[in-house]
């Protein structure tokens, strides 16, 4: 809806609401009868611009046929919506519902513009619609040089040269991982089923890298936990340990928070402050005295620890139910509230 009709449309209701003669009821029915009408010319209009585009119109990835996401010569009819896309993410980010991947049994062909069952070739042209096709997935990628197999246990396409190759599926993660690790150890039941800590995208079917750092190898998208550290967060997002391939760098921080603990003393009324804490990293507990600097485990010596548990031991001037001052003049911070109030 244009500017100058929005303006009638509240300049409909200010009248409404300023009739002495209409009841609140009346008010109200009239006033929602206006904005009914509003909608329904905003409805109409977007039908009008829904049925002038055509979505067979070409799409182009870089200069080759193709989208935004991939290189493709052609479109996804959605049974969903019976529209044509030139990928799932496309559709996904266009619709307020999301394409069934498996159940697509048409494509359109961009280069001859003819809809035909689904195919690695078109039936019509004879074109090759990408360089990988995956019957399964229904999924096409035309990128020059770019590795692509189909993993049968994660149901899924994944970035590599094949299982065996340079990929394998570890029946413990549920998730292909790079052949190098096919030794480790440490597994976690399926790690990859949860979305990323940081953007929250769904990391199993995420087309994103993704990196496990270590201790807790809790997974992160690449460009996230790039991202994520520039700005100085050295702990895990989840679990809040160290990460160990930062570790070297929060060291120094914690060396000079050490040197400022033990440089800068407490106020006295705070001298007998003492505090449980537990440690992120080597998850133990300690007994320390309160700093505002921060507080050392005990047992391995981080400063990635938080406290769970005040313990104070009252000093004399608390004993005695000495008020403390602020210290501007000596005297009673209650006394000076008092006086500013007079």
């Amino acid at each position: 809806m244009d500017e100058e009709r929005q303006k009638q449309v509240r300049a409909e209701i200010l009248q409404i609401q300023q009739d002495p003669n209409l009841s609140p009821q009346e008010k109200s029915r009239l006033m929602q009868l206006a904005l009914k009408n509003q909608w329904r010319e905003t409805a109409d209009d977007s039908s009008e611009e829904a049925e002038a585009y055509d979505d067979t119109e070409p799409t182009y990835h870089n200069e080759e046929l193709g989208c935004e996401h991939y290189a493709r010569k052609c479109k996804l009819k959605a049974r969903c919506c019976n529209k044509l896309y030139t990928c799932r993410v496309c559709h996904d980010d266009s619709e307020n519902h999301k394409i069934n991947r498996y159940e697509v049994v048409e494509m359109y062909c961009m280069v001859c513009g003819t809809l035909q069952m689904i195919a690695e070739n078109c039936n019509n042209c004879h074109q090759s619609m990408a360089r990988y096709f995956c019957g399964i997935c229904n999924f096409f990628d035309d990128t020059e040089g770019k590795d692509i197999y189909h993993c049968n246990k994660c149901g899924l396409c994944r970035r590599g040269k094949g299982l065996g190759i340079d990929r394998y599926h570890c029946d413990d993660c549920h998730i292909c991982m790079v052949i190098s690790e096919a030794n480790h150890t440490k597994h976690i039941d399926r790690q990859y089923d949860a979305n990323c800590p940081i953007c929250g995208e769904y990391l199993f079917t995420s087309r994103d890298g993704i990196h496990n750092p270590e201790p807790c190898r809790h997974p992160i998208h690449i460009h996230c936990f790039s991202e994520y550290v520039q700005h100085r967060n050295y702990t895990c997002p989840i679990c809040h340990k160290t990460y160990d391939e930062l570790r070297r760098l929060i060291e120094r921080q914690w060396s000079f928070t050490s040197r400022m603990v033990a440089e800068t003393p407490v106020p006295d009324e705070y001298q007998n402050y003492r505090v449980n804490i537990l440690c992120n990293d080597c998850e133990q507990s300690s007994e320390v005295s309160w700093h505002f600097f921060g507080h050392e485990c005990t047992h391995c010596n981080s400063f990635n620890t938080s406290v769970t548990e005040n313990n104070f031991e009252p000093n004399e001037a608390t004993e005695n139910n000495e008020e403390v001052s602020d210290g501007l003049d000596g005297a009673p911070l209650s006394d000076e509230i008092q006086e500013l109030e007079e």
